[in-house]
C-alpha cells in the first residue's frame, strides 16, 4: 500500500495466472477526497513493456490535472 500511495497507482500482472495486466489509480477533488478510480487492463500476451510504461504515464498525466 505504501507504494501504491507513494507512486499513484497499483499495477499488477498476471495475478493467479489471469494472463492480464491492469493498472489501476485513484483520483480525487481538490480537498483531498476520493472521487473514482480509473483503470484500465489488457492481455498479457498482446501487450509490451512499453505500452504498459506509455498508459502509466498518461495516468500520472491525467491525475495531475
Amino acid at each position: 500500500m505504501e507504494k501504491i500511495a507513494k507512486d499513484g497507482y497499483a499495477l499488477t500482472e498476471n495475478v493467479a495466472n489471469s494472463g492480464v495486466i491492469a493498472l489501476g489509480a485513484p483520483v480525487f477533488d481538490a480537498s483531498g477526497r476520493l472521487l473514482l478510480a480509473i483503470g484500465c487492463s489488457a492481455p498479457i500476451s498482446r501487450t509490451t513493456h512499453a505500452q504498459v510504461a506509455q498508459v502509466r504515464e498518461v495516468v500520472r498525466r491525467a491525475l495531475r490535472r
